[in-house]
């Protein structure tokens, strides 16, 4: 029976203290993401653009992360071989994935420059049917 007062004065004390809640304010984020807000067919491009460019800066943090692993690797190696070889195979290859992303990051941006003559900062996503 304790237990259940106890419970009971919980609830009835968080209930009384509880914030109330206005749903008429907007959720929309004002800002940079304030554009999500009105997602619908005509602002679609936009966000592909930004998430393409999103997932390119990605791309070189986690190049930068290898890099400065592999240069860590590389320095305290001491002398071992296949330890040097290991280093120099993990800079070797944030090396290679920093020019592949870079390199079809432009090729994107260029074939949509010379088609649509926009770039994928205002990229639009045409109609396929109706207005």
């Amino acid at each position: 029976m304790k237990k259940f007062a106890a419970s009971l004065s919980i609830i009835v004390s968080t209930m009384s203290f509880a914030q109330t809640a206005f749903a008429d304010e907007p959720l929309c984020p004002t800002g940079t993401w304030s554009s999500l807000c009105n997602i619908n067919a005509n602002h679609a491009g936009g966000i592909v653009g930004a998430v393409v460019q999103l997932l390119l800066i990605i791309a070189i943090l986690i190049c930068l992360i290898f890099l400065v692993w592999g240069g860590v690797q590389y320095i305290t190696s001491g002398g071992d071989k296949q330890k040097v070889a290991a280093a120099r195979g993990r800079l070797f290859a944030a090396i290679i994935g920093l020019v592949i992303s870079l390199l079809g990051f432009f090729i994107v941006n260029t074939v949509l420059v010379f088609f649509t003559g926009n770039g994928l900062s205002s990229l639009k996503i045409p109609k396929l049917y109706g207005n």
